[in-house]
């Protein structure tokens, strides 16, 4: 086996001595086992099996049928299978079906995780980015058109947001909100949101936004002091707003773990009847 000495922090070097792939785009075909590590300049697909490190300048497209344990590394990921390890990702990691991922996500600039239209994917694993390339903020999960996405790990980004979800998404995380640079939560348009876990944030920035038919419910062990408002700038907040809602039919459901108190708070308003709105 080639041992390969990857640097996740520069995902643009090479492996010294690469297990070269012989073609322009090649392909680990559905029934292939390969056991060691594999390095392409150019773009990879696998359906098959794979126990090693994979690491690819270009594009790397996982399939339905592929099955991976062990480290990933490349400049983008189309995921539609399965995976077992960590992957480390220059821009975007894409699901565009099934996946599960077992593992921690890390992308250098874009989205750790951005789940297209009708997609399903569990990840069990702690997600992360840097929220920023080119002066454009990229939050580290985005999800809409009827996606599902369950997270067994904690959501951190440095600047693009941790969650941005909408089209009748659904979405739950289980862990923590690390994001101390922008607002963390934005859910909108009929998107469901559950958060069991605590917040690691700036108080600087509004905590949840909230946009037209969307739910969020937050669990966690902090008392319910938090506030709301419908009217103001979004995305910036004092210590007197950590949510921010507006359109029609917007609910925040609020519960403490520990002592099992809840509480809701739907609102029901057109943007012309807005007025500010405050609860503790």
């Amino acid at each position: 086996m080639v041992n390969l000495k990857i640097n996740p922090q520069e995902l643009t070097h090479r492996p010294e001595q690469p297990v070269e792939t012989g073609s322009a785009a090649s392909r680990i075909a559905k029934g292939v086992v390969i056991k060691g590590d594999i390095a392409a300049q150019t773009d990879i697909r696998i359906d098959g099996q794979m126990d090693g490190t994979l690491y690819s300048k270009g594009r790397i497209t996982v399939g339905e049928s592929a099955n991976l344990k062990g480290k990933m590394l490349c400049s983008n990921v189309d995921f539609l299978g399965r995976m077992d390890g960590d992957i480390y990702v220059r821009d975007v990691l894409s699901v565009k079906s099934t996946a599960v991922i077992n593992g921690n996500i890390t992308a250098k600039s874009g989205n750790a995780l951005n789940i297209r239209s009708g997609s399903k994917v569990t990840v069990t694993g702690n997600l992360q980015n840097t929220g920023i390339k080119d002066k454009t903020h990229y939050p580290c999960i985005y999800a809409t058109g009827r996606a599902n996405c369950e997270i067994k790990g904690n959501v951190s980004s440095k600047g693009g947001g941790a969650v941005y979800a909408g089209g009748n998404t659904s979405i739950t995380i289980t862990g923590n909100i690390i994001e101390k640079q922008f607002t963390p939560v934005h859910v909108y348009e009929y998107a469901q949101g559950r958060i069991v876990g605590d917040f690691d944030t700036s108080k600087k920035y509004c905590q949840i936004y909230l946009q037209n038919h969307a739910q969020v419910a937050l669990e966690n062990t902090k008392e319910l002091n938090w506030k709301g408002a419908f009217n103001g700038n979004p995305f910036f907040s004092d210590d007197s707003m950590t949510w921010f809602a507006e359109g029609d039919d917007t609910v925040l459901t609020l519960k403490n773990t520990d002592t099992m108190e809840e509480y809701k708070e739907t609102r029901n308003m057109s943007a012309d009847e807005r007025v500010p709105h405050h609860y503790q």
